[in-house]
């Protein structure tokens, strides 16, 4: 198998998180014990602490200081915040995605779009092991089917965070033939050692001994939001999945920070 490579090296790219803003959202953040991102305020904009700790983290990995200045000190949250609710305002959608994007200099652009409404708690069903989703009302949510690229993606900091280079996924999706962003089926990624990483659009975990397994970042997955939520509460655990591991026909556990927690169906490679 040939790998894929990473482009390594661009004049001129954003970092970026994809924020859901939803007035209808069930599950909204209450008080989020992160240190310094400790806060207690009701708000549509789900998640929105993990959102900005995801964006500071990328910019000290590139080496971006005056990005990681503008993203931190106090008050870094209020503003962040502040500018999302803004833009959203600003705006004729009441459940939108709002994309984030944040430049070496530190300047900040927003982008706002409409997006549907997904009427359930978006986290819950991690809570769920996979014997309980017989009953799994499908429209809450389309159900994936979930293939394996058939070729390797090398790790690098652009799969490591969230960045507006996308060709990597963008091609592994074709190779999928996955032709819409909206088309309910989703490809998993793995490195040049054969180790899992992550969905296209999605971080993904995998039920094993009796809990959601999803690959540790040293296998240059993404750090995915809803993904390190999850972590801090439990949710999941962190542990190495080859690609021999995955299992036909078992429930794939995939997420992101617009559509929250869902489920696929792991089919195998396309033909």
């Amino acid at each position: 198998m040939d790998a894929i490579e990473v482009r390594s090296q661009s004049d001129e790219f954003y970092l970026l998180s994809s924020i859901r803003y939803d007035t209808e959202m069930e599950w909204r953040p209450s008080k989020q014990a992160d240190s310094d991102l400790d806060v207690d305020f009701d708000t549509p904009l789900f998640l929105i602490s993990y959102h900005l700790d995801r964006l500071r983290r990328a910019a000290d990995a590139f080496g971006w200081d005056k990005a990681a200045e503008s993203l931190s000190g106090d008050g870094a949250l209020s503003r962040f915040r502040t500018a999302c609710e803004e833009a959203v305002t600003n705006g004729p959608h009441p459940i939108s995605q709002i994309r984030y994007l944040v430049n070496k200099d530190g300047d900040h652009r927003l982008e706002v779009s409409p997006i549907g409404r997904r009427p359930f708690d978006l986290l819950n069903i991690s809570s769920r092991a996979p014997r309980e989703f017989t009953t799994w009302p499908t429209q809450y949510a389309p159900i994936l089917d979930i293939y394996l690229d058939p070729v390797p993606t090398p790790s690098s900091n652009f799969t490591s965070y969230k960045t507006t280079i996308r060709d990597h996924y963008n091609e592994a999706r074709e190779r999928a033939r996955i032709n819409s962003p909206s088309a309910a089926v989703e490809v998993i990624l793995y490195n040049e050692e054969g180790k899992i990483t992550e969905g296209s659009l999605r971080n993904i975990a995998v039920f094993r001994n009796g809990s959601w397994v999803t690959p540790p970042l040293s296998t240059g997955c993404l750090g995915g939001v809803v993904r390190s939520w999850m972590i801090k509460h439990g949710r999941v655990r962190e542990a190495e999945i080859m690609i021999g591991e995955l299992i036909v026909g078992e429930w794939v556990l995939i997420s992101n920070a617009v559509e929250g927690i869902g489920l696929g169906l792991f089919r195998g490679t396309r033909h």
